[in-house]
């Protein structure tokens, strides 16, 4: 509502819903050795249970929604590297996520696992990546100060070759700003390779750009 989305859905009579306020299909979910403390909104958590190992997908993915246009930013991630196509959708998928969230280890398994799902990657038409700006620091803080003009789109099937080259733009943009950080694992990507999602080698990744002129 913030960000103008309601106006937008009233203008173009569009449905605007949240993954978690449609609810979790308990019968759809990822299944994980990590114990999770449950909090309010998560379906295991309703019933009165306050730790689980798994993470049910929202109605909105097993009921309703048949394709999905998947929009990420160009954004930093402490430990994924980037807020990109993969982790955006996975992690906004499915409840009792925060479990994943404290060590790049288990997102690196996680986000490929989650996006795997048949609900997920199986209705994904296209990935669009948002990189009109690049921001290379702060996560989902808005810092506009590490933050810098790139003024493109990226668009592919493939959301690891566009998360990778997302990775390698913001290092390219923190060097440029000489602003310290540590270097991002790649492991998230390379997993997802390994399942067949994607292109997680920077040397095997096709790119064709085009450019427009602009008349103000």
């Amino acid at each position: 509502r913030f960000a103008g989305f309601d106006d937008v859905a009233q203008k173009y009579h569009v449905r605007l819903a949240g993954a978690a306020e449609a609810g979790f299909d308990p019968n759809v979910y990822y299944d994980n050795a990590v114990i999770g403390n449950l909090v309010w909104g998560d379906l295991e958590f309703r019933k009165g249970a306050e730790t689980g190992r798994k993470s049910y997908v929202s109605k909105l993915l097993t009921r309703d929604i048949t394709k999905i246009i998947n929009i990420p930013p160009l954004l930093n991630h402490n430990m994924a590297g980037v807020s990109g196509a993969l982790y955006s959708l996975a992690m906004g998928s499915v409840d009792n996520s925060i479990r994943f969230e404290s060590r790049p280890d288990r997102l690196a398994t996680a986000v490929p696992d989650i996006y795997n799902l048949t609900n997920l990657f199986d209705r994904v038409a296209i990935n669009i990546t948002d990189a009109l700006i690049g921001q290379y620091r702060g996560g989902e803080e808005t810092l506009l100060h590490y933050a810098t003009e790139v003024n493109q789109i990226w668009l592919s099937k493939d959301a690891v070759a566009l998360d990778v080259l997302a990775v390698t733009e913001l290092e390219r943009e923190r060097e440029a700003a000489k602003a310290t950080l540590d270097k991002p694992s790649m492991e998230l990507y390379q997993n997802a390779s390994l399942l067949e999602i994607g292109i997680s080698d920077p040397k095997r990744i096709h790119v064709e750009m085009f450019k427009e002129n602009v008349k103000q």
